[in-house]
C-alpha cells in the first residue's frame, strides 16, 4: 500500500482497475457499475478499498440533473467500499467568475445534503488552481491545486504572487547573417524583413518546444537581452 493517498482524477479503463486496486490507489468514479468492479477487485487480505466519487453532471453540462443520490447511497454501502471523497470541477473558473461562484454554491448544498442522506467521514473537493486563488469560500477539505505548483498562475493578475519554478536552457549552435528575404523555421513563418543576423539554438521542436509558437511573439534570453525567437 502507498504511504500517502494518491486520488486518480481520471477515469479508469476497465483493465486497469486491479492494478489501482491492488496498488491502493483511490479511483475516481462516475458510475454505479464501475463502484461494483472496483468492489469486485478488492480482496479481504486487500482490505477496504477507497473511492473519490466525481458528479460528471457539474463538468460543461451546467448542472442539468439532479444529483444522482441513489448511486451514492448504493456506493456506500457495496462491500469492500469506503467511500473517500466527492468531488467536481471547475471549467470555467478562469473565464467566467459568475458561474464559477454559482458552481461552488450549488455545490455546497449539494454536499451539506448528500452527508445528511449518507453520514460518513468523506471529504468534498473542487478548487483547481484558479479556484484556490480567487475562489475560495468556501475551501471544502481539499485542493487540487496544479499550474500554480509550478509557479504559473490561471488569472494574471495573480501572476505577481508567484514565481516560475522552471528555466529552460539551452547554447546557441550556429550565428549567420541571413539577407533580407530569407524565410526562418518550419512552415516559413518568419520572413527576415532586412539583413539580420539569425542564431540557432540547440533546442526546439523536437524537444518539446510547440511550433505552433514559431513567430508568435516567443522570445529567449541571449546573455540577458531578449531576442525574437520561432521554433524549428
Amino acid at each position: 500500500m502507498l504511504p500517502h493517498p494518491i486520488i486518480i482524477l481520471g477515469p479508469a479503463l476497465p483493465e486497469e482497475r486491479s492494478i489501482i486496486a491492488e496498488r491502493g490507489f483511490i479511483p475516481t468514479v462516475s458510475t454505479l457499475e464501475e463502484a461494483q468492479d472496483f468492489g469486485r477487485l478488492v480482496s479481504d487480505e486487500v482490505g477496504r478499498d477507497q473511492l473519490s466519487r466525481s458528479i460528471p453532471e457539474w463538468d460543461a453540462w451546467a448542472f442539468r440533473k439532479p444529483m444522482p443520490w441513489r448511486f451514492s447511497n448504493r456506493s456506500s454501502a457495496l462491500p469492500n467500499i469506503k467511500v473517500h471523497s466527492i468531488s467536481t470541477h471547475l471549467p470555467v473558473s478562469n473565464e467566467d467568475a459568475e458561474y464559477t461562484r454559482d458552481e461552488l454554491q450549488r455545490f455546497g448544498r449539494d454536499v451539506k445534503q448528500l452527508r445528511a442522506e449518507v453520514p460518513g467521514d468523506y471529504k468534498a473537493h473542487v478548487l483547481q488552481s484558479a479556484g484556490v486563488l480567487a475562489f475560495n469560500e468556501p475551501i471544502f477539505d481539499i485542493v487540487r491545486a496544479g499550474i500554480v505548483l509550478y509557479g504559473i498562475s490561471p488569472l494574471p493578475e495573480f501572476q505577481k504572487l508567484l514565481k516560475p519554478v522552471m528555466t529552460w536552457k539551452t547554447r546557441i549552435a550556429l550565428v549567420r547573417d541571413m539577407p533580407k528575404g530569407s524565410s526562418i523555421s518550419y512552415g516559413r513563418t518568419f520572413i527576415t524583413p532586412r539583413k539580420m543576423r539569425i542564431a540557432t539554438l540547440s533546442a526546439g521542436y523536437a524537444d518539446g518546444y510547440p511550433r505552433h509558437l514559431s513567430n508568435r511573439d516567443a522570445a529567449v534570453l541571449v546573455r540577458g537581452q531578449r531576442c525574437h525567437c520561432s521554433a524549428a
